[in-house]
């Protein structure tokens, strides 16, 4: 599975990225997560331990490598088209976490400050060969659009995912980046809303996807998310609340780990979920919390610390 996340600036694509990352890792799949944002915060988002995020080093920034890669002519304005990119992977990738491998591309600057056509076409080979090449998921946190693609990598693009917030700008950049995605030929988007504080702003992300893309969620605004940044903690350690907290749903909750969480790892209220493969551990409260009117199937979940069982 090949993702890519992107919005307007701000809207939490990010932290949405990082989460679906560290998901996929849990259920031991193997996940290359590729930072192609100039903001490059996904090692925050994935909470990588400092000792590691700390060396990384964005690809934009091996001004010496490009140089000798691309061959650059400066003279003649000459530069070559197909540079070697398959060993930089091994090389400049960094394991934050098992299963789970980061990427930086880095920023390259843009107009007017000379010409960087190289630095982007060396970034753009890169990009274009990992998509093609590799055969792990792939989850690529993306700037505000999908500059990285072509009509050529786009066809190895399984799923586009643009969050929004209930603004007006980031529902025009979302419509914006449906239109380059259609261009591309990529039909598989979908969009997730997110900082929803209420029935309004939930209707507001509806009316304006009535048919199309898909909707697959909304995610709630959460002021510890916020907390979390100002501390530069990872949203997965330390969480003060509840990890989940589902009321009125139908699902399955499983292949997760759960540590050091503040309150209950998992907390559900008329529902109907199955509950499995879940390692939790040292929740403040409850491992599980089953309220009135659910209908949960628990199954093979390991619990360990938990202070009420």
């Amino acid at each position: 599975m090949k993702i890519a996340i992107t919005g307007k600036g701000g809207v939490g694509k990010s932290t949405f990225a990082g989460l679906l990352c560290r998901m996929f890792a849990a259920q031991e799949d193997r996940v290359l997560a590729i930072d192609a944002d100039p903001d490059s915060n996904l090692a925050s988002a994935l909470g990588c331990p400092t000792e590691i995020s700390s060396k990384i080093k964005p690809i934009s920034q091996l001004k010496n490598l490009i140089k000798e890669r691309m061959e650059i002519n400066i003279e003649k304005s000459f530069f070559k088209l197909n540079p070697k990119v398959d060993d930089l992977l091994e090389k400049y990738s960094y394991q934050c976490f098992e299963n789970l491998r980061l990427v930086v591309m880095g920023e390259v600057k843009k107009g007017g400050s000379g010409c960087y056509c190289p630095e982007n076409n060396f970034l753009k080979n890169f990009f274009s060969h990992l998509l093609i090449e590799q055969k792990n998921h792939i989850i690529m946190d993306m700037e505000a659009g999908i500059e990285h693609l072509s009509r050529g990598t786009a066809y190895f693009v399984d799923a586009i995912i643009i969050v929004v917030e209930p603004g007006k700008h980031s529902l025009q950049t979302a419509k914006s980046i449906i239109g380059l995605s259609k261009d591309l030929g990529i039909n598989k988007i979908f969009i997730v809303g997110n900082k929803i504080l209420n029935d309004t702003q939930k209707k507001i992300i509806y009316s304006n996807f009535i048919n199309y893309p898909v909707i697959l969620g909304l995610m709630s605004y959460d002021q510890d998310i916020i907390l979390y940044e100002e501390n530069e903690k990872s949203l997965f350690e330390s969480n003060s609340g509840d990890a989940i907290d589902f009321d009125f749903v139908t699902g399955e909750i499983s292949n997760n780990v759960f540590i050091g969480n503040g309150n209950d790892s998992i907390d559900v209220s008329g529902s109907r979920v199955m509950i499995k493969n879940n390692y939790i551990e040292d929740s403040g409260d409850k491992c599980i919390s089953v309220g009135e009117k659910s209908y949960p199937e628990i199954i093979n979940n390991f619990l360990k610390g938990c202070h009420t069982g």
